[in-house]
């Protein structure tokens, strides 16, 4: 039994892991934008972000996402105004978050291949400051809370790709394949004896 019990711990623990990995790897290099579709400096943004290339999601905040924005701007102690953009560098790693459209595509891709991890990078409005790179774990679990349930593809690459699994569906899949291998382990170990 105690070699079921083992297994079981160390497949949940490599779901978990690749999970997050997984996660990760969708964010890679995005950024994530919330706002409203009526909002002119948030339509503006989309447009740089497209021309640019960079691959984005917005988050209709007038639809869902309203708790999702209002966590970052407490997390972040940021003006409540619109968009908030939060850039994950190429390496997954939440690097920036960003109140206001900056107009400067270089500076967005700049943004998407820097690595600031040893913290987390705050423009709000017209000030700058170092965010602490402990909240950002919540930080990603905050986006992906807003993906999972509101965000709209606007890359091309995005709406070419189709939808692709969110964070809870590959956690509830992983959660059966897991619940299914202890399953099956826990019935040969019995059969063993």
């Amino acid at each position: 039994m105690r070699v079921a019990q083992v297994l079981v711990l160390a497949l949940a623990v490599a779901v978990v892991v690749g999970a997050y990995t997984t996660v990760a790897e969708e964010l890679k290099g995005a950024v994530a934008v919330y706002g409203r579709p009526e909002c002119p400096p948030c339509e503006f943004l989309l447009s740089i972000l497209e021309d640019a290339g960079i691959s984005h999601v917005f988050v209709d905040i007038s639809r869902c996402g309203r708790a999702e924005y209002e966590r970052l701007v407490e997390m972040f102690s940021l003006t409540s105004a619109m968009p908030v953009s939060v850039v994950f560098t190429e390496r997954g790693w939440p690097g920036y978050v960003i109140v206001g459209a900056i107009s400067s595509p270089e500076m967005w891709r700049s943004m998407v291949h820097d690595v600031p991890m040893d913290h987390i990078v705050v423009f709000d409005l017209k000030e700058l400051r170092k965010g602490d790179a402990a909240l950002a774990p919540e930080l990603v679990e905050v986006v992906k809370r807003s993906l999972s349930s509101c965000a709209t593809a606007t890359s091309e690459v995005e709406r070419a790709a189709g939808p692709s699994p969110t964070g809870i569906e590959v956690i509830a899949i992983a959660g059966v394949a897991v619940a299914t291998t202890a399953s099956v382990a826990i019935i040969v170990f019995k059969k063993r004896r």
